[in-house]
């Protein structure tokens, strides 16, 4: 396991030099030799970073997706998916991007790296045009956001303010552009909230009004012998706005202590528990809004308090007590400025309480109460989230509401977990009720892909094959294209279905020049003619795939095919030669195999002197007993015999005799030498 961390420090080095190429050899090296190491995850999230650093989106992606099957529950998982999601944006694939985003949002709330999948799903969302849905989706999170000093918010924060404001909702604009100045002043964006904000008021018409406000205040300031507080109201009020909540703290408490039943204490009870929650000092924040509805219930700040409470336990994880108090809310205030979010609260809690039944039954009355709120989707998603985790068939409900939003994502759910645990025939019928039903869904096309991919692990080939092209031909932009078309040639292959094979690899290589699979397609195809015995073409294939990639993973070895191909195949000597020297340049073959084989094209040629020649190169140059060695001095000694040259024969046979090989080689050199010997045709 030490040469799996020395392997991940060595990749660690590259990328901190630039180089990240050597970067992602030396983890890809630790991904594969060492899968079941404590590093292996680490590796291959690094291996999608670098890519992503490249710009290499779709290979990331890929490699993403890997990553999820093969360390599903890792620690790593959300930082991967968040790589995911923004290689997905950089390919201006929002749709999949938010997916992923969302995913880490959902099972990561309030960590850094969720805060990140946050902000960037707003951008998405931005880049999509879909400002409902960024919205919405921000306030089925927002009861489970706590307050984080994380910067990611502040820009979460000004994009709904844009959103808001792109969508004439002016007082909304404001109040997301008010959160930016007041919780991230030293933010990035705090100066275009600020004018966001300014802009906000003034199309409201109230810049003159917040004028006016600020002028009273200031009025206010000058009357300092007031024995009866106001001042301190005021103040606080402008502590407040400044941020400095520990100041506005004594400022309200001030006035609370010198005016306890003044029309106005509801106003500063309100203020000072806004004080303690933007302090997150959350326990004296609900205190204060409970003293506000015990001493002043019908208080115009009442039903905002109650909320309030509420919404902050909620967020605290307090969902038993967040539930009384959403439920004392609709109770108080049934059609009051709170009563959805009460509703869509109160169903929440039940999730998260586990109490699956009863969230199913209110997040179904708050879209049957309030059909037209931006969180119905939400809610639909807590009931399909609700029957999953209760181990009911969520088709059970899409056989009520067959045009949900849900139907579509339930099947492709069902299809891929299907496909995980490896009941290949399920995950097909999964995959096909998407294609069928819902083909225009955002899942259509993975599901059109995975469908063809379930009947290819199941090795019913004919069905692979047909979804494979249907794939290619509907989707030929998309990111699984290649990979179909790979596919769908190998299911050709393993039919024997040669030629065609060849043609859709060579497809492949023409339609994706820079793909990942492009030298794999390459190599493929001339193993195909190999096959059907086209050796001009299958040569043709490797001689191109050796160039192109010198160092790919099918080269090593190559050329000294190709030699072979030339030799044995063809006939054609000459370039048989010539590849049997690539082959030694590249090391393919020990120098004694080479020339002996170059020897015996050369003879073959009729160019016996060049053969002579390469025979003596072996002799000189192989290990003693090399078996390429012994063959070349054999070869020497015969044709030495056959021109009579017999002294030339003895001393060739001699060679092999004392070369200390196999017995075989010895017992032949001694009867050939003994032969000419006793022939008398030279002394001895």
């Amino acid at each position: 396991m030490v040469s799996a961390y020395a392997g991940y420090l060595i990749g660690d080095c590259h990328m901190a030099l630039g180089h990240s190429s050597e970067a992602i050899f030396a983890w890809t090296d630790v991904v594969r030799g060492y899968p079941d190491s404590k590093v292996a995850s680490a590796a291959m999230h690094k291996i999608i970073y670098a890519y992503t650093d490249e710009e290499n989106f779709g290979q990331a992606i890929v490699l993403a997706g890997e990553f999820l099957d093969r360390f599903p529950g890792d620690e790593l998982a959300p930082r991967v998916r968040v790589l995911q999601g923004y290689s997905h944006y950089r390919q201006e694939d929002y749709k999949q991007a938010i997916r992923c985003f969302q995913n880490v949002v959902d099972k990561h709330v309030n960590t850094d790296v969720a805060e990140r999948a946050l902000f960037l799903s707003t951008l998405a969302y931005r880049e999509t045009g879909d400002l409902d849905r960024l919205v919405t989706n921000y306030n089925y999170l927002a009861s489970r956001l706590l307050p984080t000093p994380c910067e990611w918010r502040a820009r979460t924060y000004y994009n709904l303010g844009e959103a808001y404001y792109e969508q004439g909702l002016y007082r909304e604009a404001s109040g997301m552009y008010r959160l930016v100045l007041t919780g991230y002043p030293h933010s990035n964006v705090a100066a275009a909230s600020l004018q966001g904000l300014v802009a906000g008021l003034s199309r409201m018409g109230e810049y003159d009004l917040a004028l006016e406000e600020q002028e009273k205040f200031l009025l206010a300031l000058a009357n300092a012998e007031s024995e009866n507080g106001t001042n301190s109201l005021a103040v606080g009020s402008i502590y407040f706005n400044q941020h400095k909540y520990e100041e506005a703290l004594r400022q309200f408490d001030d006035f609370l202590a010198k005016n306890p039943d003044d029309p106005q204490a509801s106003n500063a009870l309100a203020n000072r528990a806004d004080c303690y929650y933007r302090l997150q000092y959350y326990d004296q924040a609900i205190e204060n809004w409970q003293d506000l509805l015990t001493r002043f219930p019908d208080a115009s700040e009442a039903e905002e308090a109650m909320y309030r409470i509420a919404d902050t336990r909620f967020g605290l994880g307090q969902f038993a007590e967040a539930a009384a108090s959403f439920e004392s809310l609709q109770r108080k205030y049934p059609d009051g400025k709170h009563a959805a979010d009460a509703a869509f609260g109160r169903a929440n809690c039940a999730y998260n309480l586990g109490q699956d039944e009863q969230a199913i039954s209110y997040f179904g009355a708050f879209v049957s109460g309030y059909p037209e709120d931006t969180r119905v989707q939400d809610a639909e998603l807590g009931i399909q989230s609700s029957y999953y985790r209760s181990g009911r068939d969520m088709e059970e409900y899409l056989e009520g509401h067959p045009d949900s939003p849900l139907a579509a994502d339930v099947y492709w759910n069902k299809g891929q977990d299907a496909f995980a645990a490896g009941d290949y025939s399920a995950a097909a019928r999964a995959f096909e009720r998407v294609t069928l039903d819902y083909p225009d869904s955002e899942s259509g096309p993975g599901a059109l892909f995975y469908l063809a991919e379930s009947y290819y692990r199941a090795e019913d080939m004919d069905q692979a094959l047909a979804g494979y092209r249907n794939f290619t031909i509907t989707h030929p932009e998309h990111d699984l294209a290649e990979l179909a078309h790979l596919r769908g040639s190998t299911v050709l292959f393993k039919q024997e279905q040669f030629l065609e094979a060849a043609m859709g690899y060579e497809t492949l290589v023409d339609l994706f020049p820079q793909g990942q699979y492009t030298s794999l397609a390459m190599y493929n195809a001339a193993v195909c003619y190999q096959e059907v015995e086209d050796w001009h073409a299958a040569i043709g294939g490797y001689v191109r795939y050796l160039a192109d990639y010198p160092e790919g993973e099918n080269a090593e070895g190559l050329w000294l095919q190709v030699a072979t191909l030339y030799q044995e195949e063809l006939g054609d000597y000459r370039q048989a030669e010539e590849a049997y020297e690539h082959a030694q340049e590249n090391g393919e073959a020990p120098l004694a195999e080479v020339r002996y084989r170059q020897g015996q094209c050369l003879e073959k040629d009729g160019d016996m002197d060049g053969a002579l020649a390469r025979y003596a190169d072996a002799a000189a140059n192989g290990p003693t007993a090399d078996p390429f060695r012994i063959a070349s001095l054999a070869r020497q000694a015969e044709i030495a015999e056959e021109r009579g040259d017999w002294a030339e024969a003895l001393a060739a046979w001699g060679q092999i005799h004392d070369a200390g090989g196999k017995a075989e080689w010895k017992a032949l050199a001694a009867e050939r030498m003994e032969a000419i010997r006793s022939s008398g045709v030279v002394g001895g």
